[in-house]
C-alpha cells in the first residue's frame, strides 16, 4: 500500500520559501510547492467529500461484533471501521473516495446486525456481510471489500 501523506506532512520541514519561479515572472509552482499544493488541494477535497461525524446520517448497520458500521448520510453512501477510523464513500456512480477520520475512530452507534451472509440494498447501493468482511457496491459495480480483521479493497 502506497504511504498516504497529508498536507501538514509535506509542508513540515519544505516550507514553501523559493517556491514560485522567477523565470519571467510567471508564477508557476514548482518541485516541492507543487506537492504541497497538491496534497493541501487533495485535503481539502476529502474534507468535502467525506461525512463528518456531526452531520444528519442515518447508521444502516453494523456487521457482527462491530468491525464495521454503514450508513447513508448527506455526502453519500459510506462505511467505517471504528478500530482505526478508516472511512469509505460512495457519492455516486464512480468509485469510492477513502481516507482515515479521527471523528469515527471508536464511533458505535446503536444500529441493526447485517449477520453473515444476509445482504443489505436500497435502489443504489448493495452491501453482503460475510465471515472475512463486508463487500459493497453500487450498481456500477464500483465498491469494496472491509475485511473483518484487517484489510480492504476499493474498485
Amino acid at each position: 500500500m502506497p504511504e498516504q501523506r497529508d498536507a501538514g506532512s509535506v509542508l513540515g520541514g519544505a516550507g514553501t520559501r523559493g517556491a514560485v519561479g522567477v523565470g519571467g515572472g510567471q508564477g508557476r509552482f514548482t518541485g516541492t510547492a507543487r506537492i504541497a499544493l497538491c496534497a493541501l488541494m487533495a485535503g481539502c477535497c476529502m474534507a468535502l467529500l467525506l461525512p463528518s461525524a456531526a452531520s444528519a446520517t442515518t447508521t444502516v448497520f453494523r456487521t457482527p461484533a462491530g468491525a464495521a458500521y454503514c450508513g447513508i448520510g448527506e455526502a453519500g453512501f459510506y462505511c467505517w471501521t471504528p478500530n482505526d477510523g478508516f472511512v469509505v464513500l460512495m457519492d455516486g456512480p464512480g468509485r469510492p473516495v477513502h481516507s482515515y477520520g479521527a471523528e469515527y475512530r471508536d464511533r458505535r452507534p446503536h444500529a441493526h446486525t447485517l449477520r453473515f451472509g444476509q445482504r443489505w440494498h436500497d435502489r443504489y447501493v448493495g452491501c453482503t456481510s460475510r465471515r472475512s468482511g463486508v463487500t459493497c457496491r453500487n450498481r456500477d459495480h464500483h465498491g469494496w471489500w472491509l475485511g473483518r480483521y484487517v484489510g480492504y479493497r476499493i474498485w
